[in-house]
């Protein structure tokens, strides 16, 4: 075995052009089966931790019946003990909100938005609002004021330090209005969220909408998504089924959901046509190599050597040829999509309207997930190792007069 890739590999060498060329049609087919599959899997990363941040995390736990009636009096008391046992269970954030609606209003301009109550501190560990201002300052736990999607203060035409006038509707029916000034101005990545949504501080919250010490929910951020079925579970064997409901994220957005199972359908037939145009880029390359060798094949065969030896050597130089050609990719795919991911390419035009149109940011982030790489490498490799057959099959077919004469 030793032999064989001894002279698979000097004879990869003796044309190193015919060898380059080889490997070029590796690196580019793995190079773009990456980059295809990171940019959709980023896609769908990004639009999921946008939504399961913003919205209902990863795993949310509110009062009995709250899911089917959203309104303040299906609300639950906050409790410390509560937290502490979510936190058993592995989650790294549980953020405590008060969500409701309310009408906004500044000179002639009346909005209806929702409001949410929260913990400045804790929701900018999740959602990185403090990291998303664009005037003002980050709210604390003590103030009166409001933070304002970029384009709602676009539209309500007002900026920091202006006051606004809300009225809404409290606990149990009572009434909740209010002056609010504008804190801060921030802006989401999702268009939807800038142009509908306001923060509040949780206190001034609970105390305007008299819900002093309520919440409406409890959203929970783990650290691993895929365990997401699995953790709910837990949490659900921690609580009172009687008196809490727990759900998943993709109980509570399946049109999400839906929309990334009915797009990876379509990415799927995608891939594997260009998996199919990869194939036979590469079997044309395999094919002009076999032709070109044939006069060497027929002498050494004619020499003496075995024809299923030469075969395997032939194989074993296009293994040498194309994990070059993969490892190569791979160096230069990983680095590439990982620069991507921080820095993603933004769509225009009718792609970014039809973005914008879903709630979401037109830009399209790659993921750097290293199975993405390693699948595509190994997919392609396989995809190799089944061509170089034909050159095997060609060998052991091979009749030495017409070989030296072709």
């Amino acid at each position: 075995m030793n032999m064989y890739f001894v002279l698979a590999w000097r004879n990869i060498w003796r044309n190193p052009r015919r060898s380059l060329i080889t490997m070029a049609s590796v690196f580019f087919a793995v190079l773009l089966a990456i980059f295809m599959r990171s940019a959709t899997k980023g896609v769908y990363e990004n639009m999921t931790d946008t939504m399961v941040r913003f919205s209902s995390g990863h795993i949310q736990v509110h009062a009995k019946g709250y899911w089917d009636e959203r309104v303040l009096d299906n609300s639950f008391v906050q409790s410390n003990g509560l937290v502490d046992n979510l936190k058993s269970v592995g989650a790294t954030s549980v953020v405590p909100r008060l969500e409701t609606f309310a009408l906004l209003s500044y000179g002639d301009k009346s909005r209806p938005i929702a409001i949410i109550g929260i913990d400045p501190v804790r929701e900018s560990e999740v959602t990185g609002l403090d990291r998303k201002l664009v005037a003002g300052s980050m709210l604390s736990a003590t103030d009166q004021g409001v933070m304002l999607g970029s384009k709602l203060a676009s539209v309500m035409k007002v900026g920091i330090g202006d006051t606004l006038v809300m009225i809404g509707q409290g606990y149990h029916g009572s009434m909740a209005a209010s002056l609010l000034p504008v804190k801060s101005i921030v802006k989401f990545g999702s268009p939807k969220l800038d142009e509908n949504l306001a923060y509040m501080p949780l206190k001034n919250c609970q105390t305007v909408f008299s819900a002093d010490s309520l919440l409406t929910s409890y959203s929970i951020m783990i650290s691993n998504p895929g365990m997401v079925l699995t953790t709910n579970e837990r949490v659900r064997e921690l609580l009172d089924s009687n008196k809490y409901e727990v759900m998943h994220w993709k109980q509570m957005l399946p049109e999400l959901d839906q929309l990334i199972e009915a797009d990876s359908a379509g990415h799927y037939l995608t891939i594997y046509l260009l998996y199919l145009v990869i194939s036979f880029g590469l079997f044309g390359t395999m094919l002009m190599m076999t032709r070109e060798r044939l006069h060497e094949f027929g002498i050494l065969v004619a020499i003496g050597m075995k024809k299923h030896v030469l075969g395997m050597v032939v194989i074993a130089e296009l293994f040498f040829v194309s994990l070059s050609g993969i490892l190569s990719a791979s160096a230069v795919g990983y680095p590439l999509v990982t620069w991507l991911k921080y820095h993603p390419i933004h769509v225009g035009g009718r792609v970014g309207e039809l973005y914008e149109g879903f709630g979401l940011e037109a830009i399209i982030p790659c993921s750097n997930d290293p199975g993405v790489i390693g699948y595509q490498a190994l997919l392609v490799m396989t995809i190799t190792m089944v061509l170089s057959l034909y050159p095997f099959i060609k060998i052991q077919r091979l009749q030495p007069l017409q070989a030296i004469n072709s």
